[in-house]
C-alpha cells in the first residue's frame, strides 16, 4: 500500500507544530512563574515602591504603603503621585522627574 501524496510531510508538519506549541507553552509558564516571583518579592518588601506613568499617575504601589502612610494600595492606584507628596515637595519632585526624563528618555516631561 502506498502512502498518500504529502502524507509524510504532513506528519512532519504536525510534529513540528506540536513541538512549537509545547515550546510556547513552556515559555509562557516560565514567564508566568517569573511574574509571580517578582510580585511576591514586591509584596513582601518592607520598603514602599511606587511606579508611576509619564503623567505622574500611580500604576503600582507596594503593600508597604499601608504601614508607612496608612493607605491601602488600592486607594492610591490610578491616583496622581502628587496625592502622596507633601505640597512643599511638589516643585522639587517635579524637578527630579524632569531630569530623569531628560536623561532616560531624551525628552522633557509633558504637562
Amino acid at each position: 500500500m502506498t502512502e498518500p501524496a504529502g502524507g509524510s510531510s504532513g506528519s512532519r508538519n504536525a510534529e513540528q507544530m506540536s513541538q512549537q506549541v509545547k515550546d510556547l507553552t513552556e515559555r509562557l509558564m516560565l514567564a508566568e512563574a517569573q511574574c509571580f516571583t517578582h510580585w511576591e518579592l514586591l509584596r513582601r518588601l518592607h520598603d514602599m515602591i511606587v511606579v508611576f506613568d509619564m503623567e505622574g499617575i500611580i500604576v503600582f504601589i507596594s503593600p508597604a504603603v499601608q504601614d508607612m502612610l496608612g493607605y491601602a494600595p488600592t486607594e492610591l492606584f490610578n491616583q496622581p503621585l502628587a496625592s502622596i507628596l507633601h505640597p512643599d515637595c511638589h516643585g522639587s519632585f517635579e524637578g527630579h522627574v524632569q531630569r530623569i526624563m531628560e536623561i532616560q528618555f531624551k525628552r522633557p516631561l509633558q504637562g
